[in-house]
């Protein structure tokens, strides 16, 4: 559903300055100055929230983490205008933000209603953590291949 409404939630290595964190918001905001799809955006450094229905996680706090919540003109509007689709301009945020060097992207299209959980969870259980992590990225490349599994997070 194209609302024109998004998250584009953040996260950089652990241990990252809270410094670094702005200038990387500062670096994905340079998508969106002069982008005539643009009504609005708002950024925050230090969480991504947990008081919104695009719960990641049930969010998170650090200085690594920041949220981009970005309105967008109406579709009817966009459509008029011959603009791009909601779905056109995650594209474009995920190409630009693939060439900032240490960050994880989850780019969240809002959704009216409560909030709603991945479809697909996958534990995986074991006692050492460096092969749990090994067998949780192999999972993930896995998941890349399926058409429509674009949103997944591996903690």
């Amino acid at each position: 559903v194209d609302n024109g409404r998004l998250n584009v939630n953040f996260e950089m290595p652990p241990g990252t300055k809270i410094e670094k964190t702005a200038e990387v918001a500062q670096e994905i905001e340079k998508i969106f100055v002069g982008m005539p799809e643009m009504k609005t955006y708002v950024t925050t450094i230090g969480e991504t929230g947990t008081f919104t229905s695009d719960i990641k996680d049930r969010g998170g706090q650090g200085p690594e983490m920041g949220r981009v919540a970005v309105e967008l003109k109406s579709a009817r509007e966009r459509t008029s205008l011959g603009l791009r689709s909601q779905g056109e301009i995650v594209q474009v945020i995920k190409a630009h933000v693939r060439t900032i060097p240490g960050v994880t992207l989850d780019v969240r299209e809002m959704r009216e209603g409560p909030p709603q959980e991945f479809p697909i969870a996958v534990h995986v259980y074991g006692e050492n953590l460096d092969d749990m992590h090994q067998v949780a990225q192999k999972i993930e490349r896995h998941l890349t291949e399926i058409p429509g599994t674009d949103r997944k997070s591996v903690v």
